[in-house]
């Protein structure tokens, strides 16, 4: 089952690596734990099932690790709670969420939890349970501590369980081809706290978790949960990260930063676009004939990605409007289903209705390659228009700079 497992895990990660993120960068491998350690690891939460994929993806192709997931997708049909068990997702209640009598259920899930991290297998958890739309942090309830710390009672207070803060970023949550960070600290020793959980356990906690928290917090990029959207401009726009403690720190300047990210919302310009040089004629003609050349090789390679894109968040329906959940349903969809039934269809098609079997295979071999540049051809279409866009409507975009020259003389 572990050979099993290690090949899906390739499959899978190759498949998002290549197609959904441009880049991918993993910091602080040197703190992961050694075979045998028992460590729990705790992450910020800002992109649906996404940070679960991340924090398995950042970890070397022999570490198994347990995956700590809301319990009620477990139960919608038996033969899913088998492959959500078998890819490590273990079934935790919350009483916002499943309510009160679900909480019951836990105990079995604390009790496997206890087991894998005395095996030795590291054991993913999201403390603040629900994941934030934004780049902050919420608040940490305790339940990671109380499973980090049955595991130890349960040998008897002898082993050391550790807790390993990560930090997890994107460029872009419901977009593909953006940068995915995942950073690793160093990881913090419960043993030190064994007798005094004992004999005082909720100051403990309180104090354990107050602790966890900063240190995921010191591993992310936190905008506070006030104004993220307004310093998220900030942060991405040409005046840089340098900004956003002086904006948040003046109301004044928070408002003309919402103003200006409102208006990114409107039309879609990012601040790097128009600064420091705005774009002429010559780019949207110059960039309008490379799509048009390029154009016919689009369309070609179009085929499964249009498809594998387009439909997956289609079906996430009216209750799930949430926009991070968009990527959670392409990675679902495309890699448990939709790539594997497109790759028997091109089979089908090319090798018994022309003979091209190796030809099929080549093509099958390159879709990630082919979807990569079919993705960069769309963003390039994106920009090119955006270019023409700012060309075409000076009397907005000179509303825009008004209210950016006067964020800025603020800051100066």
């Amino acid at each position: 089952m572990r050979i099993l497992y290690r090949i899906y895990k390739a499959y899978v990660c190759f498949v998002t690596r290549r197609l959904l993120y441009r880049r991918v960068r993993v910091d602080g491998w040197e703190n992961l734990p050694e075979h045998g350690e028992p460590t729990l690891i705790i992450s910020n939460h800002q992109n649906a099932a996404m940070d679960a994929l991340a924090l398995v993806e950042a970890m070397p192709n022999h570490m198994h690790p347990y995956m700590v997931a809301r319990g009620d997708v477990f139960w919608a049909k038996p033969w899913l709670t088998k492959f959500f068990l078998w890819i490590g997702m273990l079934p935790a209640f919350r009483l916002d969420f499943e309510g009160g009598e679900a909480l019951e259920k836990n105990a079995d899930c604390f009790a496997m939890i206890s087991q894998y991290l005395r095996k030795g297998d590291p054991v993913c958890v999201f403390p603040n349970a629900a994941h934030m739309r934004g780049h902050y942090l919420g608040d940490f309830t305790t339940g990671y501590l109380k499973m980090a710390l049955q595991a130890a009672a349960d040998t008897n207070w002898e082993k050391d369980i550790r807790i390993l803060p990560a930090g997890i970023h994107y460029t872009t949550y419901s977009g593909i081809q953006g940068d995915q960070t995942v950073r690793f600290g160093q990881p913090i020793s419960l043993q030190p706290y064994y007798q005094d959980y004992q004999e005082h356990p909720y100051p403990t906690l309180r104090k354990l978790n107050k602790l966890c928290r900063e240190k995921v917090q010191g591993l992310m990029v936190d905008l506070g949960d006030e104004h993220p959207w307004a310093l998220d401009w900030v942060r991405t726009s040409a005046l840089g990260e340098e900004a956003v403690a002086q904006v948040a720190a003046d109301p004044e300047s928070i408002e003309l930063a919402q103003k200006l990210s409102d208006w990114r919302e409107k039309t879609g310009i990012e601040d790097n676009l128009l600064h420091p040089t705005r774009p002429g004629w010559s780019d949207v003609v110059l960039g309008t004939l490379a799509l048009l050349i390029l154009f016919p090789a689009w369309v070609v390679l179009l085929w499964p990605h249009l498809i594998n894109y387009a439909l997956p968040p289609k079906l996430k329906g009216a209750k799930t409007a949430d926009y991070t959940w968009d990527n959670s349903y392409r990675f679902v969809l495309t890699v448990v289903a939709l790539l594997p039934i497109e790759a028997l269809l091109t089979l089908l098609v090319l090798g018994l209705g022309f003979g091209w079997w190796w030809q099929a295979v080549a093509y099958i071999l390159m879709w990630t390659t082919f979807g990569r540049w079919a993705a960069q051809y769309w963003l390039f279409a994106k920009r090119t228009y955006r270019q023409l866009w700012v060309l075409i409507h000076q009397k907005e975009v000179e509303a825009y700079e008004k209210i950016r020259c006067q964020l800025k003389n603020k800051l100066e």
